[in-house]
């Protein structure tokens, strides 16, 4: 046998020196090996950014990407894989470029249009239903059965109410049966959940520049209920009977069992408030705006909620909400609400003056010695008092609409600055 012998070329791995790519990644700057001869990017675990919340964005200069994957190896070093460098478009630039440090991974990237595009389930023209839970109804002690006769609907109304029935059917909201034994609110044991205080969802907004509201589409009709619950929520109507597969208006649990839904669906999200229906996210930067929007829609994705998105507002300076005017400097009233005021006329009865009285309540933060110019309306709500309209009644009436029209605004509260307390001393 004849042996051959063969010169095995090698090469010193010492003597080739590895390109490393510096690249930030959410804000965090890693140095990673170009390795074109890898089909994915890999990260170590014990990198810091690998620890934070949220999906991977990239970018360049030029060009914007989504949702950039990279795997996870608990040793080794960092590699900048093919589909990363195909996705950003690094081929193109030359060895020089690439070590330059002018590549940029940040979620601060994005574009509105984006995170709007990729979270678009969000706003399909579709009710939920959520995914969180069911809700469910509870009953009294000792509870009897009510049933409500149907009430007479004018005829002038009879199509349109009709129509809408068909239209609450064929959403999935209502459902028509033969019979039922209950009705709504009195039998139920109204389930009490606190509804956070506006100070305290402005509070929130602390350091805001950027306001985004969101609005959810039939809100409560979002929430599925249990089969138990279904047969206490049954309406009587000229058409029939209906029963509710959704949470319904009017029920007296609802805005508590919606608030606790929300709430716990958004838990960790960053620079949110909620009220009900109503969110509004914020941030200090644009890039900072969008992570939190990114997250809130990805919460809202996830668990099977939608909005309407010509309800919704973004990436605005200022916002109204909770029928306040929102924008960096603080909180202003809105030049609506201060107009309607300003146009209402001199109550005629205690109806009229309640409603007068709640619109000055909601913006009394605003209004110097509010409790004093309202003292000589309080008698005409006592009970059994004569109504009597006196000129004082009338003069306080024109005083508190001038101070709502010069209101100036309420900054946020900023715990990082000093605070300082005025005291009345008079006795």
């Amino acid at each position: 046998m004849v042996e051959e012998e063969f010169d095995v070329m090698s090469v010193d791995a010492a003597i080739g020196q590895s390109i490393y790519v510096p690249v930030q990644l959410n804000g965090t700057p890693v140095s990673t090996v170009l390795d074109t001869g890898s089909g994915v990017t890999i990260t170590t675990v014990e990198t810091d950014w690998f620890t934070q919340t949220g999906p991977i964005h990239a970018s360049t200069a030029q060009l914007h990407r989504p949702y950039l994957t990279c795997y996870g190896n608990g040793h080794g070093g960092n590699v900048l894989g093919r589909d990363w460098i195909q996705a950003l478009d690094l081929s193109r630039l030359s060895l020089k470029d690439l070590q330059a440090p002018s590549i940029r991974l940040v979620a601060g990237d994005l574009k509105l249009d984006e995170v709007l595009n990729r979270h678009r389930a969000v706003f399909r023209d579709e009710l939920g239903p959520c995914k969180q839970c069911k809700a469910h109804l509870y009953l009294k002690p000792n509870a009897k059965p009510v049933f409500c006769r149907a009430r007479t609907v004018p005829f002038a109304f009879r199509d349109a109410v009709e129509k809408d029935l068909d239209r609450l059917v064929e959403r999935g909201i209502l459902t028509p049966v033969d019979h039922a034994d209950t009705g709504l609110n009195d039998p139920l044991d109204v389930q009490k959940y606190p509804l956070p205080a506006p100070d305290e969802l402005f509070a929130k907004l602390n350091g805001g520049s950027k306001f985004s509201t969101l609005d959810l589409a039939e809100a409560y009709a979002q929430i599925e209920l249990d089969e138990e619950s279904k047969q206490l929520v049954v309406v009587n109507t000229h058409k029939g009977l209906f029963r509710y597969n959704r949470l319904p208006f009017g029920v007296a649990s609802g805005p508590s069992i919606f608030q606790q839904i929300v709430e716990r669906i958004l838990q960790g999200c960053e620079g949110v408030a909620v009220y009900l229906d109503d969110i509004i996210v914020n941030g200090a930067t644009e890039e900072e705006h969008l992570r939190n929007l990114e997250k809130v829609l990805q919460q809202l994705e996830e668990n099977g909620l939608t909005r309407k998105q010509t309800m919704c507002r973004f990436m605005q300076e200022s916002v109204e909400y909770l029928g306040f005017v929102v924008d960096s400097r603080g909180r202003h009233i809105s030049r609506d609400r201060a107009k309607a005021l300003l146009d209402m006329d001199e109550p005629r009865n205690v109806s009229e003056l309640r409603a007068f009285l709640g619109l000055v309540n909601h913006y009394g933060k605003f209004l110097p010695d509010v409790s004093t110019k309202c003292n000589v309306y309080h008698n005409l709500l006592k009970t059994g008092v004569t109504w009597d309209w006196s000129k004082e009644c009338a003069r306080q009436f024109r005083e508190l609409k001038k101070d709502i029209v010069r209101a100036t605004f309420l900054v946020h509260l900023n715990p990082e600055m000093p605070l300082v307390l005025a005291a009345d001393a008079s006795q």
